[in-house]
């Protein structure tokens, strides 16, 4: 990529960020005041009143506003002849979609006398949807992508052809990512913060191997197809930052499954596409740590109940920061310390990159 091209880049990039972020700031406004009324609210955050006596829910429709303004934004300021583009769009919407009819069939099967009942999609029904837009995914990078079926390796200088492994390992990484996000939003403030570090760790990554020079600088390899992703990661990141807005201290809206389920692919498909997933996992290790914390809950209750009769369970709450929460920690507190966490990793693995190269 030129420094031409690249001034371009951040031009449209800028654009699209500003774009964004006021398309979605009254796009999320205008939700906040439509679903005031308490059947839109989040079961989540009511069983949490419950447990520890919160005095207020809030609506979990906050993706809507997602689903609206970053294609809108994209159809604008992206290059629509670049399948990078196509596909950008088209797995954010995919994912999002998701997102959106699980949170409507938690709206449709809310009982107010039995918050447990509440239920969404099965998770059979949702991972077999994921599975196919994986696969469609994994099918479409080998089409566009002069590395196919290629997996790199950081610091390490590998290259690995996972041959058709790669299908699965797609899925793992979209799986993993998006339910790790759609685990973070849950606390006032969390998931935009932590959303921020990470699109901001990848907008930076996709900078650093779009140039051949860069790019040697890190011991990365150079990829000549990222420019849509960096403005893509530019119009999300203005996206975050309306959201923030009205999710900080006390929030007003979470941005639910419609949002997490797309925000998280979206990471997913630019780490996939600048092909440094394994590297992204580094720096996105609150969604790491809020995935395993979850799973880990689930695969312990279900192996200790058989074994003992009786399930048992690692955290008081899962995912993570519920546990925390549990422990008495404020949720402002578990949010900031969150997002210094993310910050402080993406900050560690450059310079890990940086001192590898240089070694």
């Amino acid at each position: 990529m030129s420094f031409k091209m690249m001034d371009n880049d951040i031009i449209r990039g800028g654009l699209m960020f500003l774009f964004c972020l006021f398309l979605s700031f009254v796009l999320i406004k205008v939700i906040i005041r439509l679903t005031r009324n308490k059947k839109f609210h989040s079961t989540t955050q009511e069983n949490l009143e419950k447990i520890r006596g919160y005095k207020d829910s809030v609506s979990a429709l906050g993706g809507i506003a997602f689903l609206i303004a970053f294609p809108i934004s994209a159809f604008i300021f992206l290059d629509l002849k670049n399948p990078v583009s196509v596909l950008i769009i088209c797995t954010f919407l995919a994912f999002g979609i998701i997102g959106l009819v699980d949170d409507l069939f938690k709206l449709k099967n809310k009982d107010k006398d039995n918050l447990q009942s509440n239920s969404g999609l099965s998770i059979k029904s949702r991972t077999a949807m994921q599975v196919v837009f994986s696969l469609i995914i994994a099918v479409s990078i080998n089409a566009i992508h002069p590395f196919t079926n290629t997996v790199f390796i950081p610091f390490l200088d590998l290259a690995v052809d996972l041959g058709w492994f790669y299908f699965v390992f797609v899925f793992i990484v979209m799986f993993c990512t998006v339910s790790g996000f759609n685990f973070t939003d849950g606390i006032d403030g969390q998931a935009g913060k932590v959303a921020i570090s990470v699109l901001t760790s990848l907008a930076v990554l996709t900078v650093i191997v779009s140039n051949i020079d860069i790019a040697t600088m890190f011991n990365l390899q150079f990829l000549d197809l990222t420019s849509e992703v960096f403005v893509a990661l530019l119009g999300s990141i203005g996206m975050m930052l309306a959201f923030l807005w009205f999710n900080t201290k006390p929030a007003k809206i979470f941005m639910g499954d419609s949002g997490s389920y797309s925000v998280g692919a979206l990471i997913a498909i630019s780490a996939i596409i600048i092909k440094q997933e394994i590297l992204f996992a580094l720096f996105a290790i609150i969604l790491v740590v809020e995935f395993v914390s979850s799973l880990l809950q689930v695969l312990y209750f279900r192996s200790t109940k058989i074994i003992y009769g009786k399930g048992k369970k690692i955290f008081l709450m899962a995912p993570y920061h519920h546990h925390l929460e549990m422990k008495g920690i404020s949720r402002n507190r578990i949010a900031t310390i969150f997002t210094i966490v993310s910050i402080v990793s993406s900050v560690f693995v450059f310079i890990a990159l940086r001192l590898t190269a240089v070694i």
